[in-house]
């Protein structure tokens, strides 16, 4: 398994080759009879706007049935919204678990200074490991 900073930069690296952020998603709706194309264009904001702007990508739902499938819809929109959102989401939690680990090894250090506690760093740095490469705990 890789480390959890492996991991860390792995993730950085797939951000930092992605379209420049933040993200914006424009939805619209194209009737067609009685389905609905729904369609999710997901653009980098260029100099504070974002239309016309970058085109990072297009998320495609077509043939939904208006009335019986608005759920449907509901999730598909939440998915455009959500990836428009990982482009800024993701850099802000690597920064905020960076951050997190630091503080406490700051604590551990000073707790293993004064007591037998030492080696809990490794065990955390595992753990997170083993939770970012989907081994349990955060999956639905």
């Amino acid at each position: 398994m890789k480390s959890l900073d492996e991991m860390l930069k792995e993730i950085e690296e797939r951000c930092e080759k992605a379209t420049p952020g933040p993200w914006e998603n424009e939805d619209y709706r194209e009737p067609n009879g009685n389905n609905w194309r729904s369609v999710g264009l997901i653009w980098s904001k260029n100099m504070g706007a974002y239309h016309p702007g970058t085109p990072v990508c297009k998320v495609d739902c077509e043939k939904l049935h208006a009335a019986s499938e608005s759920g449907k819809i509901k999730e598909f929109e939440a998915n455009a919204e959500f990836i428009a959102h990982s482009r800024t989401d993701i850099p802000r939690l690597v920064a905020a678990l960076r951050l997190a680990r630091s503080a406490a090894r700051g604590m551990h250090a000073e707790a293993c200074a004064s007591r037998d506690v030492c080696g809990a760093d490794e065990k955390l740095d595992a753990e997170l490991a083993r939770l970012l490469a989907g081994e349990g705990g955060g999956e639905k």
